[in-house]
């Protein structure tokens, strides 16, 4: 038996480690039971965020000012879903509260410069801005509510809901959504000295 009839095996999971690594590489989205669309790996992070299920998760960014990307990792995340109501539209803002270890840089950056640094700090946010509102205009393009934007106006407008319910696809397809991300940045990891700096010596 290969090793990948093995990994399909029951006895298989029950294992460790198995002889066939999973690779997740995006959510499917379900009405009911029909699949509806696919949230590629890259925006379904958006969902792990926003229902508070990151425990750490690693991304890369490009580096300011210089070629080259750095890596940093998300060590907490928390996300408050505040519903709200405007003009008698129900609208959503996200308080986002993130801290991230920078890791290894491949640029050559002095990250001692508190100028440098701070720069760096702001890539890192505007990337995770980014990630949190493109999985958000993802699934709105995909009419799937994903993150329980509308359980958290059940719960807090449950007479506006009930004439929102039977159309809330349409409404969360159009919902204003606004992020307000705080974002701390470490200094951790490989940054004495770059990719970049040992090549040029």
């Amino acid at each position: 038996m290969n090793n990948l009839n093995k990994g399909l095996t029951i006895d298989n999971v029950k294992k460790s480690p198995q002889h066939v690594n999973y690779l997740f590489t995006g959510i499917g989205v379900f009405q009911g039971d029909r699949l509806t669309g696919w949230i590629e790996e890259s925006k379904s992070k958006a969902f792990t965020y926003i229902s508070n299920r990151v425990s750490s998760t690693v991304a890369s960014v490009g580096c300011p000012n210089s070629k080259g990307k750095f890596a940093f990792e998300v060590i907490h995340n928390n996300v408050k879903i505040i519903p709200k109501i405007k003009n008698n539209e129900p609208y959503i803002t996200l308080v986002v509260d993130t801290e991230a270890n920078i890791g290894e840089v491949t640029c050559n950056a002095d990250l001692k410069d508190e100028k440098t640094f701070n720069e760096f700090q702001v890539a890192g946010r505007e990337e995770q801005e980014k990630i949190l509102k493109e999985g958000i205009q993802n699934a709105q393009h995909i009419g799937s509510d994903i993150f329980g934007f509308g359980e958290a106006f059940h719960r807090k407008y449950p007479s506006e809901w009930h004439k929102w319910k039977e159309d809330w696809t349409r409404k969360f397809q159009h919902l204003q959504v606004d992020v307000n991300l705080r974002y701390r940045l470490n200094r951790v990891g490989k940054i004495t000295n770059s990719v970049d700096s040992y090549q040029n010596n």
